[in-house]
């Protein structure tokens, strides 16, 4: 009996020592395996980046606006009831209208090989010059093919060929919680990265009024929505 006893101990100290072990050893395994899952998801993010970050351009506009300068800016209501040598009298020199230019700055990426882009329209829109940056330093003129200011979409053009392209990807087959990334090329630098989530897919815009054809029969439009951390004038 006594010899049992001893054995049986013997045995549950064994058991024990072996379940603490493993117990031990399974945090380290689990580091490991998620470590490695970090590391493969950091080298698809440098393959996506190696990939598009060719066809991603940098896009600077210019634009005449008219405006005042002088004096006092008084309002041209007043000016046009009371007269000038009244504004003058009380306001001073009555500010002259002149013209000024007025630059942007934005990214792009090309979406064929002979020099159509995909932007935003807020990038070009009113834009009297618009001059694309490839990532090789070429420059060129661009020329709008077509814009929406609902969607804040834009299509321009350079007269170029054989240019990298960065492929569409299917919508349909977004989820959420699916990474993005974000490609740009703000204040004219060579290339910036990040990383997002989709937060809602195929959700629905009230009813726009114009003619295309991603307009569902019920006059609402399906897009999804992400959120990337992105440096100014990535977009």
């Amino acid at each position: 009996m006594k010899s049992f006893t001893k054995k049986s101990m013997l045995t549950q100290s064994f058991v024990a020592v072996a379940v603490g072990a493993a117990l031990m050893g399974s945090p380290v395994a689990q580091a490991r395996e998620m470590k490695a899952q970090f590391q493969e998801l950091s080298q698809a993010f440098r393959d996506i980046a190696k990939q598009v970050g060719p066809a991603v351009v940098y896009i600077s506009t210019e634009q005449t606006v008219k405006g005042t300068s002088g004096g006092a800016n008084s309002p041209e209501q007043f000016r046009e009831f009371f007269g000038d040598d009244f504004m003058r009298r009380f306001f001073g020199e009555i500010p002259q209208e002149r013209e000024y230019k007025q630059s942007g700055l934005g990214s792009g990426f090309i979406t064929s090989p002979d020099g159509y882009i995909l932007t935003n329209n807020h990038v070009v829109a009113n834009a009297d010059k618009i001059k694309v940056t490839l990532q090789d330093k070429r420059e060129f003129t661009a020329e709008v093919v077509e814009k929406k200011k609902k969607t804040d979409v834009a299509v321009i053009k350079i007269d170029a060929e054989k240019l990298p392209v960065a492929p569409f990807g299917d919508s349909d087959a977004l989820e959420v919680g699916d990474w993005v990334v974000a490609i740009g090329t703000p204040f004219g630098l060579s290339r910036t990265v990040t990383a997002g989530l989709v937060m809602t897919s195929r959700a629905v815009w009230p009813a726009i009024r114009d003619s295309s054809p991603a307009r569902s029969s019920a006059g609402r439009r399906s897009w999804s929505e992400s959120r990337a951390c992105m440096p100014p004038r990535v977009s």
